[in-house]
């Protein structure tokens, strides 16, 4: 985005996806990828002999034998999925990411020629799912142009010969993309949601002891404010007051504690809860030091982690816009760099963690401008 490119993503969805998969031809696929014999056999009585009915009022259809699906809740049945559709990107151009049941196709877009060959993988992708039986749930199925171009390169794509919607933002694996990657939707939509569930649990556990209120939030509530964190976490003074305000409310809550004259931060203290900034720094310190250790398999891009004269250290990464400034690489670079040596050393990631612990980051506005 830093040099006004433009990427054309288009997110998949399938319809009843895990219900879909036609055993006969799921085997099929398991016999070409090498898995035979004994495994094989085992599989196909794992999804044979099932049956369903329905029942109305009391009253109950016939058994109907079931030919498709993955069992859903299964640990094999994701398995079986991702083997099933792992082809898909069988004469694609364009980079496809798959998972489970969402996928994301996207290109760079320089001209009208790459268009035309994101386009042209959509047929392709339509012929795949004719051949084998799957089918696209086409509403769900979006445009999301990213860009920071004042007028970006409109393209209308169609998916099964019909029109994709071009949309602002969408949700991808839990996290709200938009056009510009500022995060804006996603911050608002969490804190949302999280205060939602903070009020169910105000109104159903009113009268419980603090350690029971306090377990609720930390089950229930702060998980949704920290979801895929690393990724998106803000750098606006607003973003990070607007989800510190659900953590405020959960003090005063967890305390019983209503009358705006008693400091939140004074009750955050007494509960021993860090800012939530703070621990979103300690997660991308965390996630920065699985992907160098191969703990998480994710590959840096090329030329990226260039080693600085500070054993352990990185040169951080120059940008030209906040988007790539506050992205996920160069950010955590930033925090890696005020790790000392010999902690970044640490090859255990539980001591890794319990020493950066209480390690005095600085303050979110100096760590953004470092």
């Amino acid at each position: 985005m830093g040099n006004k490119s433009q990427i054309d993503a288009i997110l998949l969805d399938f319809a009843k996806a895990f219900d879909k998969v036609p055993h006969k031809r799921l085997l099929s696929k398991l016999a070409f990828y090498g898995i035979t014999g004994n495994t094989k056999n085992w599989i196909k009585s794992f999804l044979s002999h099932r049956k369903q009915r329905v029942s109305v009022n009391g009253a109950l259809s016939d058994n109907t034998c079931v030919t498709s699906g993955v069992p859903q809740g299964s640990v094999l049945g994701p398995v079986l999925f991702l083997l099933y559709i792992n082809d898909i990107n069988n004469n694609i151009q364009s980079p496809i990411r798959l998972f489970a049941d969402d996928s994301i196709i996207y290109r760079i877009i320089k001209s009208e020629t790459d268009n035309n060959i994101l386009q042209s993988d959509l047929i392709q992708l339509q012929t795949w799912s004719n051949k084998w039986q799957m089918e696209f749930n086409i509403p769900k199925c979006v445009h999301l142009p990213i860009t920071n171009k004042t007028k970006p390169r409109l393209h209308s794509y169609s998916l099964c010969g019909v029109p994709l919607s071009t949309v602002s933002s969408h949700p991808y694996l839990g996290i709200k993309l938009d056009t510009k990657l500022t995060w804006a939707n996603h911050i608002t939509d969490i804190a949302s949601k999280s205060s939602k569930v903070l009020g169910m649990i105000k109104r159903t556990l009113g009268p419980c002891k603090p350690n029971v209120k306090e377990t609720a939030y930390n089950m229930l509530v702060r998980p949704k404010l920290e979801y895929a964190s690393p990724i998106w976490n803000p750098h606006t003074t607003t973003q990070i007051k607007h989800l510190e305000k659900v953590q405020h409310c959960a003090a005063r809550f967890v305390k019983n504690y209503h009358r705006r004259q008693t400091a939140t931060t004074d009750l955050i203290a007494t509960l021993g809860w860090p800012t939530l900034e703070r621990r979103r720094i300690i997660k991308q310190a965390m996630t920065f030091y699985k992907i160098l250790n191969n703990i998480i398999n994710i590959t840096p891009p090329p030329g990226l982690l260039k080693p600085s004269k500070n054993r352990g250290h990185y040169i951080a990464t120059r940008c030209r816009i906040n988007t790539a400034v506050f992205s996920f690489y160069p950010r955590a670079i930033r925090i890696w760099n005020m790790i000392p040596p010999h902690i970044t050393a640490i090859e255990n990631p539980i001591a890794f963690q319990a020493a950066i612990m209480n390690l005095p980051f600085p303050t979110p506005n100096h760590l953004n401008c470092l």
